[in-house]
């Protein structure tokens, strides 16, 4: 297990893997998932570094006092101002939440500099072209290593049914409705949302966990590069 350090005041947001905006109840719930359902606390065999971190970021996070102060005098440390005035926007992963910087006139870097996770949207015909051919191309079943949370050591799983727009993938049963997951692989990297789970066989096998690709980036013939946004 990749342990995280307190040492560098880590961004909570991505500590929890919520959204700097979240409700209340949704910092709850995520907290509950990642000690319980992805058994994160010591009790359930976790981690003690990374459930003191999470412990850590959910007493900040869901108490408002704390999370004003936090959002005030640390997260904008980490987010840091603009320095020039060429930069005209940020951008956030959408996985490890990240912030990156879009210089003005300039595009979505390709891909998250902290996780490596693709950035990149699909406007053009062509990219949705390009995307329904290589789905032509790429086999039945593949495998995939697939984080969680980041940092991580990966999880295998065997990746089918591929589309345009999702993937279904055979892993362990640790996964939650609206979890958002980074998966790698020989055709593609991406950032997916679980959209649904159910087991395949005996409790003790495999679920089946439906995945809707929300950033995803294939690698092409001849060394060509495409990063989309589903």
């Amino acid at each position: 297990m990749v342990r995280a350090s307190m040492e560098n005041r880590r961004n909570y947001y991505r500590v929890l893997h919520v959204q700097p905006d979240a409700p209340a109840a949704v910092i709850k719930s995520t907290y509950r998932t990642l000690m319980q359902k992805l058994k994160m606390h010591p009790d359930l065999g976790g981690d003690t570094w990374n459930a003191a971190l999470v412990n850590e970021a959910y007493s900040v996070l869901s108490d408002p006092l704390k999370r004003e102060q936090y959002d005030r005098q640390v997260l904008r440390k980490l987010q840091r101002p603009d320095v020039s005035p060429l930069v005209s926007k940020r951008g956030h992963c959408l996985f490890c939440k990240s912030v990156f910087l879009i210089p003005s006139g300039g595009s979505t870097p390709e891909a998250c500099t902290e996780c490596r996770s693709p950035l990149q949207g699909m406007d053009s015909d062509e990219t949705q072209l390009t995307l329904r051919r290589i789905a032509s191309r790429i086999e039945r079943t593949f495998n995939i290593q697939y984080y969680t949370y980041w940092p991580q050591s990966p999880h295998i799983a065997v990746a089918m049914d591929f589309s345009t727009t999702g993937i279904a993938i055979a892993g362990a049963d640790h996964f939650f409705i609206g979890q958002l997951i980074k998966i790698e692989s020989e055709p593609l990297s991406a950032v997916a949302e679980v959209k649904n789970h159910e087991a395949i066989g005996e409790s003790s096998a495999p679920v089946r966990v439906g995945l809707k690709f929300l950033t995803v980036s294939f690698n092409l013939p001849r060394g060509t590069f495409v990063g989309v946004t589903v």
